[in-house]
């Protein structure tokens, strides 16, 4: 009896919530043509489909990629730590450490990043961004491809494919928002 009670709740919330909840339709051809200006067309328009946000303008597609940048950081922030604690290797492990609160706190730097998008503040959007980006190079990549090279040789790939995904997405997005946030001045 409880099943249909449950049913009757949930239909209700959805009506309930499509009514009240402004949804604004993506511009599928804004999208490709937005995107397709970015270094990683595919990447960017998977993230603009798979994000229900204002992808109807060109400053809702910017703002919408580096939200999708969020799930990227919040994972690595997770593995790297889980890395930091699985490596018996000193040097790893500080690293693995470096990347992690580097990720936590991107996560805090791409709501502010988004809040500067749609208050038309690109420069400081820009500045956010760019100075992420260095500090992923500086504190991450580089570390780790350093890192891993070394180790490689000795006791194969020390950072998970998973991990070297997400790390891939996460710095083909940031350039997506870089390149869409330029094009906005």
């Amino acid at each position: 009896m409880a099943i249909p009670k449950l049913r009757i709740a949930l239909l209700t919330t959805l009506v309930f919530l499509t009514f009240i909840s402004p949804i604004v339709p993506a511009d599928e051809n804004l999208i490709r043509e937005e995107c397709h200006q970015t270094d990683n067309p595919e990447v960017c328009i998977h993230c603009c489909n798979s994000k229900p946000n204002d992808t109807s303008s060109a400053v809702g597609i910017a703002a919408t990629v580096v939200g999708c940048m969020e799930d990227p950081a919040t994972i690595l922030a997770g593995n790297m730590s889980n890395l930091a604690s699985s490596t018996t290797n000193k040097t790893l492990a500080k690293v693995y450490r470096s990347c992690s609160k580097f990720f936590t706190e991107a996560e805090k730097n791409l709501s502010t990043v988004i809040d500067d998008i749609k208050n038309g503040d690109y420069d400081m959007a820009m500045l956010v961004l760019s100075e992420m980006g260095e500090n992923y190079y500086e504190t991450c990549e580089v570390k780790i491809e350093s890192s891993t090279w070394k180790r490689s040789k000795e006791n194969g790939n020390v950072v998970p494919v998973e991990v070297s995904y997400q790390m891939k997405i996460f710095d083909e997005l940031g350039e997506d928002a870089s390149d869409l946030i330029i094009r906005l001045d």
